[in-house]
């Protein structure tokens, strides 16, 4: 890490260069708002300094700006290429429509946010060729590290949606289907 720290009439003033996310990351401080930008980061990285689970495998480009005195600020990531983890979800979708998300490369997904205080509210979408996955309103409580993630999902022509809620660390995954996906599961 590299970078300079002031102050100038008592206001503190930081900016660092640093590899902590695994690319290069630009750590701005000034007027108590916190600026980053990092690119070719990594999803596992970061999971690992935000302490959330890791279910994307991807690099990809960040913007975050938060204000420290008003506990609030936005966040943006475009993550040009990647693919999901093995995961709950991934086992029920993979049962429900015999289709392995795991094996999908999703191309520009974007994850975008906002906080407040303790509370993320974000919305996320992820394109592949034979799948969607978008979540609309998602709500991570930092304070209670708890997720509620509505979502919808479209697998070669079917479409799912569900909810991914409770604590971060094991969510509960719930996804309601078709009456056609129903029905095909009942014949088997």
């Amino acid at each position: 890490m590299s970078g300079i720290i002031k102050l100038t009439d008592g206001i503190p003033f930081l900016q660092a260069n640093t590899e902590v996310l695994g690319g290069q990351s630009v750590i701005t401080f000034e007027n108590s708002v916190a600026l980053v930008e990092a690119s070719d980061f990594s999803m596992e990285r970061l999971s690992e300094v935000a302490d959330f689970p890791y279910v994307f495998e991807a690099t990809g480009k960040a913007n975050v700006k938060y204000d420290a005195v008003k506990k609030q600020g936005d966040f943006s990531l475009l993550l040009p290429k990647g693919h999901l983890r093995q995961s709950e979800l991934v086992n029920l979708v993979r049962t429900f429509t015999g289709f392995d998300l795991v094996k999908e490369t999703y191309t520009d997904s974007t994850l975008k946010g906002v906080i407040k205080d303790q509370m993320v509210g974000f919305d996320v979408a992820m394109q592949g060729e034979e799948s969607f996955i978008k979540i609309d309103q998602g709500i991570l409580d930092l304070d209670a590290q708890s997720i509620n993630a509505p979502f919808a999902l479209k697998v070669q022509n079917k479409d799912l949606s569900g909810a991914i809620k409770g604590k971060m660390s094991e969510p509960k995954i719930s996804i309601k289907t078709s009456d056609y996906i129903q029905k095909k599961i009942g014949k088997e």
